[in-house]
Order: structure tokens, then sequence, then C-alpha cells
């Protein structure tokens, strides 16, 4: 997933008959996974995958840090929010009352 959320690859180890089973049911269910695809995967996997993540979790850091300040300085008096630790899940919960309907009706005025 930190990679391409599509990319689908992977290994079993099993009998002989069940491994010949799960790769029919692969077969009808997705017609197949492209060797070539699976042979970049891996090569890409092993070769930089590590400094992605490294790089990546500056980069959701920064972007965390960013919508936190926005909701402080746009939010704080509608609402409240947990700090993620972790994960990048932000919770924010309505501390007033809304009317739904005029959030929608306003939401459709502006696409």
């Amino acid at each position: 997933k930190t990679v391409s959320p599509g990319l689908r690859i992977g290994w079993i180890v099993a009998d002989k008959n069940v491994i010949r089973h799960l790769s029919d049911l692969k077969m009808q269910n997705d017609y197949g996974a492209s060797s070539i695809s699976q042979h970049i995967a891996k090569e890409w996997l092993s070769t930089y995958h590590e400094q992605h993540i490294k790089e990546l979790k500056i980069k959701l850091e920064k972007k965390k840090n960013v919508f936190l300040k926005s909701l402080k300085n746009h939010l704080s008096e509608y609402g409240e929010w947990n700090y993620p630790h972790g994960s990048f899940y932000i919770w924010f919960k309505l501390t007033i009352s809304v009317n739904v309907k005029t959030i929608f009706n306003e939401a459709i005025k502006e696409n």
C-alpha cells in the first residue's frame, strides 16, 4: 500500500494440490498477474522501498502538521479533534449543533 494501492503481489507455501486449486481460483478471479510487473515490483521494493518510506514519512508528517494548524486556525470554535500518534487519521467532533440539510445545500451551491 505504500507504493501503489492497486499493486497485488504475494506468495504462498502449501501442498501442490492446494496451490493448483488456489491458482485456478486466482486465474478465474483476475486472469493472472503479470510476471513483468511482479519482477519490476520486486526490483523496486528491494532497491528503493526503504528510502521511499523514509521520504513518505517526512511528507506525511508535514501534511499532518499543516492540517492540524488549519484546524486550530479555522475550526477551533466549532469542534475538537484528536492528535494522531502513528496514524494519519484525525477524528473531528463538532461541539456545536449543525443543520445537516443546510450544510448539504451550501455544499451543493459550492459544487
